[in-house]
């Protein structure tokens, strides 16, 4: 997935949304989450090559990717969650990492769309990218998602991303729900420092979807100790967004 919207460090500061009564997560987290999301995002479909996709915006496709991320709407009413659409990042640096080095010069952009929402001590963005034909969305996988070296690739990149003082204490793939042609999810905890000399553990998970000439890109940031409530917005959020009922 290529998804230049993402990562972007300088776009994504949580720490306003995650300070919140049962804990600060602090800038640090959700940056390294936009940070890898604009890798992932980008990429999937661009970690190593030295092309780049070719954008090819059309007003179809550029509908059909605003579609197809997180609204307000699918928090309900509770009130309390900040956020909405945000112009995605068309362009970013190409990362690279030893014997991966996916391409990505031959493949086409033709609609991209982001959301960013905060709230109770949750952080969550959405990315939509939609490619010319559903044989590029097969070959950016084939390339960039199920190869053994995009695992160790991300995680390094993950760790670069974050602040000083903050740690990456493991970063692997996970389980993500079966509710597309092809799915993959990777998590990471960070250790991020507290206010009061403690530290705190932070949970990023990131879950990847592609179904027909879309590919989602999906975030969710929360301390360690709210995981199970993090998954279930995540559940929630991506049946939802995946137009199946929650």
């Amino acid at each position: 997935m290529r998804g230049k919207s993402f990562w972007n460090e300088s776009r994504l500061d949580a720490a306003s949304a995650l300070r919140q009564r049962r804990g600060w997560l602090g800038r640090g987290a959700a940056t390294a989450a936009g940070g890898i999301l604009i890798v992932l995002c980008t990429g999937v479909s661009g970690l190593g090559d030295t092309g780049r996709e070719k954008i090819r915006l059309n007003a179809a496709d550029m509908r059909a990717a605003r579609a197809t991320v997180v609204r307000r709407a699918f928090f309900g009413p509770q009130p309390g969650w900040e956020g909405g659409p945000k112009k995605p990042t068309l362009s970013s640096p190409t990362p690279s990492c030893p014997n991966y080095h996916p391409k990505q010069s031959d493949l086409v952009l033709t609609g991209a769309a982001e959301s960013v929402f905060r709230g109770h001590g949750f952080y969550f963005e959405s990315d939509a990218q939609v490619l010319k034909t559903v044989a590029m969305v097969n070959l950016d996988w084939k390339r960039s998602v199920y190869p053994p070296g995009a695992l160790g690739c991300l995680g390094r990149l993950f760790a670069r991303k974050l602040p000083p003082g903050q740690r990456l204490r493991w970063f692997r793939r996970l389980r993500a729900p079966h509710l597309a042609n092809h799915v993959a999810g990777f998590r990471g905890l960070i250790s991020v420092p507290a206010r009061d000399g403690s530290r705190v553990d932070v949970l990023t998970d990131i879950l990847l979807f592609a179904q027909g000439r879309t590919e989602i890109t999906f975030a969710g940031v929360a301390p360690a100790r709210m995981r199970r409530r993090l998954v279930g917005w995540e559940n929630d959020l991506i049946a939802q967004l995946m137009g199946r009922q929650p």
